[in-house]
């Protein structure tokens, strides 16, 4: 929670637009974690929803998934992945998602001798799926 505060302090001070983005969903984790506290005093609940998902992120994520279907699985709401997934990575759950697979795509370019467009074309949703479908 402190460094949620501190990170909302500096954000706010700054004047640009994406500062107010980020100000709205640092507030917005801060709350969540405050109603969490409060329903769940040792966050059990949140450490093993991170966990579940990041492993079914890991495992599926060139199947096209969406942070919607992740949460209808797990039966909760789109905030309660996002604060899970900002508590431990300090980034959403769908910037997770894009992250994970430029991960495993920059691994593929580095220990294969795939090129770029090759990577890309072993399935379209990998690198390619619709920014409104957490992709590029």
């Amino acid at each position: 929670m402190i460094s949620l505060l501190w990170r909302l302090k500096n954000v706010s001070e700054e004047k640009h637009e994406i500062a107010r983005f980020q100000t709205e969903n640092i507030f917005r984790s801060i709350l969540e974690e405050v109603f969490i506290s409060v329903q769940e005093p040792k966050n059990k609940g949140i450490d093993s929803l991170f966990e579940k998902v990041s492993s079914y992120i890991h495992n599926h994520y060139m199947d096209g998934i969406t942070v919607k279907e992740l949460a209808e699985k797990n039966g909760v709401s789109e905030n309660q992945l996002f604060y899970a997934f900002n508590k431990y990575t300090g980034m959403g759950t769908g910037e997770y998602i894009i992250q994970y697979r430029l991960d495993c795509a920059k691994k593929l370019l580095i220990n294969s001798e795939n090129t770029v467009c090759t990577i890309a074309e072993v399935d379209h949703t990998f690198l390619c799926q619709p920014a409104s479908l957490v992709g590029f």
